[in-house]
């Protein structure tokens, strides 16, 4: 039984692995987005102001 709960373990390692991969990409792209969302708003804001 011990054996096996340790199979167990190493097998589900490179899931954990890929969930932690996951999980720092998101929060990477997150970032990103939360940093250049107020370029974003604003270019919107300029080109829609030039509309008008």
């Amino acid at each position: 039984m011990h054996n096996y709960m340790e199979l167990h373990f190493l097998h589900s390692l490179p899931f954990l692995y890929l969930v932690c991969k996951i999980g720092y990409f998101i929060l990477f792209v997150l970032s990103t987005v939360a940093l250049k969302t107020p370029y974003l708003f604003y270019i919107i804001i300029v080109t829609y102001r030039n509309r008008l």
